[in-house]
């Protein structure tokens, strides 16, 4: 499984945010890695540092399962580990579902 983090130019990339965000997902879809190709994560701060504002962070997953279209989710937070975790939360169910409905979970 393939992971790729892109950032907005408010939002900075440093090593430990690529490095958490990398073990969070490998941990959270780990039981779908044989079926995952790629995981693609678009983490930004809408409002930039200069505004701010409530749940400005935003997070983007999209996966590309083996054959499939890909599918994607998102979601906003306060920070971008609540963004990332919500984002990823409904991935999950959405991976669930669509192997569900293929019988293959």
């Amino acid at each position: 499984m393939q992971i790729q983090i892109n950032t907005d130019n408010h939002t900075d990339a440093n090593e430990e945010l690529i490095r958490s965000t990398t073990t969070y997902l490998e941990d959270k879809l780990d039981r779908f890695a044989s079926r995952i190709s790629r995981v693609e994560v678009q983490l930004r701060d809408e409002n930039s540092r200069a505004k701010g504002g409530v749940d400005d962070k935003r997070c983007l997953l999209e996966v590309r399962l083996n054959g499939m279209q890909p599918v994607s989710t998102s979601d906003d937070g306060q920070t971008i580990d609540q963004a990332l975790r919500g984002a990823v939360g409904k991935m999950q169910q959405l991976i669930e579902s669509t192997l569900g409905k293929l019988g293959e979970r």
